[in-house]
């Protein structure tokens, strides 16, 4: 034995002081593994099952999975055990697997000494396993469905082991269906994706305490502004590069005239701030009921002014005039803040790193993916004319082929979580 690794698992109060040793370069009879795991409880006694595993898998780099099979002649189906092949890597994340399965077993027989203990462990009941897969794992210890799912198919391949050697039966080791989801925001809950679902933005909008505070996020995931851009939308008509541009009152007249119309052109000038130099301007496409809801928001509620921005401050020393350019970061903010803190933070894949910002990033990566058609979204490289139109419409300059291949990746990877999360 040239190495050992201690595990010191504290489970409500429980130390289970189990050890995993780690053997290189052993000789057994004629048989050489280079390497296996031994483990010992508690009380140091040898689990010797757990280790035969390990000389197992070390030695051949097989194991056994279950596999359903249809009999062509009366057509039942029947469970047959096929070998798999497994790496290195996999084999170490088995046994580490393996151990903390055992330390759980001891901690539940420190607390209820009617249970199989760990000496018992090849006999353990299939619904006892599967409490340790769901109760303990998803609900208590909230893991993600990775975890799960490596923990499920590990406990899986070592029982089925055990019934090949003749020590036990195959055991139906799964995870509860109610509780996959669970497993599933387990770990998106901890993460932050940059893509916002659809029913987490309808649950900010129906936190907001303004029209306008609403508006501010809908520009965000529906048009793709940056937080400073909110203040270039301007009410009246204006000249951009000796050109006439429509402002939003003439939109407003639009409405009215084209009934038939989904889609409304404005031109935003005042985008992201760039050192020593502007940024370009864009045209951004509004739709139809958004610029409705602006259109109400302005006969409504905006404050009397002559400020020619579209969304005004409301304050007692600020009323009328044109918001700052991190309004919208603020109040995306203080709806977050206030949804985390509320009855509705586990329903939400929603944390406090998210921001404004990931509005903008929802709605690229649903055109993105609206480019693609027909397209899988996966072959789609720096060079290719989606991305051209993409960067046109979130107003980027893609002039290096390593960013355009960074912002390519990013809207894969959100296209990827999208489609899991919508689904």
């Amino acid at each position: 034995m040239v190495g050992a690794t201690l595990s010191l698992n504290l489970i409500k109060g429980v130390i289970t002081n189990m050890e995993k040793f780690i053997h290189n370069n052993n000789y057994m009879s004629h048989i050489q593994v280079e390497r296996f795991v031994s483990f010992v409880d508690s009380d140091g006694t040898p689990l010797l099952f757990p280790t035969f595993f390990s000389i197992s898998m070390n030695k051949l780099g097989i194991i056994s999975l279950a596999k359903k099979v249809v009999d062509e002649d009366t057509n039942e189906v029947e469970h047959q055990l096929v070998d798999s092949e497994i790496g290195e890597a996999t084999i170490n994340q088995y046994e580490d697997e393996i151990l903390h399965f055992l330390q759980y077993l001891e901690h539940q027989s420190f607390l209820a000494p009617d249970l199989p203990n760990v000496h018992m462990h090849t006999h353990a009941p299939s619904e006892l396993i599967n409490e340790y897969i769901n109760d303990y794992l998803i609900e208590e210890s909230q893991k993600g469905i990775k975890v799960v799912d490596k923990a499920r198919v590990t406990l899986s391949a070592y029982y089925n082991y055990l019934a090949a050697a003749g020590v036990t039966n195959v055991r139906k080791i799964y995870i509860y269906p109610k509780l996959r989801k669970v497993a599933t925001k387990n770990v998106k809950r901890k993460r932050t994706y940059q893509y916002v679902q659809k029913s987490t933005r309808t649950i900010m909008n129906l936190e907001c305490r303004t029209q306008r505070d609403e508006l501010l996020l809908r520009f965000g995931y529906e048009c793709g502004l940056r937080s400073i851009e909110n203040t270039g939308l301007f009410l009246r008509d204006f000249t951009y590069g000796r050109k006439p541009q429509k402002g939003f009152l003439s939109l407003f007249d639009e409405l009215k005239k084209d009934l038939d119309k989904n889609s409304f052109e404005y031109l935003l000038t005042i985008t992201k701030r760039r050192s020593n130099q502007g940024s370009p301007s864009r045209t951004i496409y509004i739709p139809r009921a958004l610029l409705e809801n602006c259109h109400e928001y302005y006969l409504t509620e905006r404050p009397e002014s002559d400020s020619n921005s579209l969304f005004a401050n409301y304050g007692a020393s600020t009323s009328g005039s044109t918001i700052s350019q991190s309004t919208a970061t603020r109040i995306f903010r203080e709806v977050r803040e206030r949804l985390l803190e509320g009855d509705a933070a586990s329903e939400i894949f929603l944390n406090n790193e998210n921001s404004y910002h990931h509005l903008r990033h929802s709605f690229a990566t649903e055109k993105f993916y609206e480019l693609c058609g027909e397209i899988p979204h996966h072959s789609i490289n720096e060079g290719h004319a989606v991305i051209t139109e993409m960067a046109r419409l979130m107003g980027h300059k893609i002039n290096k082929k390593t960013h355009a291949q960074v912002i390519t990746m990013r809207y894969i990877r959100s296209v990827d979580f999208m489609l899991d999360v919508e689904s």
